[in-house]
């Protein structure tokens, strides 16, 4: 699924996220290095939310298609459960790593609870991770 918004976010962390990576790549490339322990050398690519595509953020196997990746062997219906997340930001490293970020503007943002995922769907999630 690809969710467009032609106009960038008037308030919350899809702002921010927007201004970030569309106004301040350097800056916000560098905290990211920083944070995850990426070598100085390594360079981020942002392929979502930025300006030339509307905005999009991306959930199911069109984030997968945004990062040009593909399951070897396994269909990712058999992975995890339809309606996964829609994820705030995607990027790529020139070492070929994928960054997958969930933005958070507030306190009460970052205190939110980490799924609504049922029963049926949780176990999926779990298995999944589990063969990681």
């Amino acid at each position: 699924m690809r969710v467009t918004d032609s106009n960038p976010s008037p308030k919350g962390s899809l702002k921010w996220i927007q201004l970030a990576v569309n106004r301040f790549p350097a800056y916000t490339n560098n905290r990211i290095e920083k944070a995850c322990s990426l070598d100085p050398a390594t360079s981020i690519h942002w392929v979502s939310p930025v300006q030339n595509d509307d905005y999009a953020e991306y959930r199911d196997a069109d984030f997968l298609d945004r990062l040009s990746i593909t399951l070897p062997g396994r269909a990712l219906s058999t992975f995890w459960p339809n309606l996964g997340p829609q994820w705030d930001g995607l990027a790529t490293t020139s070492r070929d790593e994928v960054l997958l970020v969930e933005a958070k503007a507030n306190l009460p943002e970052v205190k939110s609870p980490g799924t609504q995922a049922g029963e049926t769907s949780r176990r999926l999630i779990e298995q999944s991770l589990a063969e990681c």
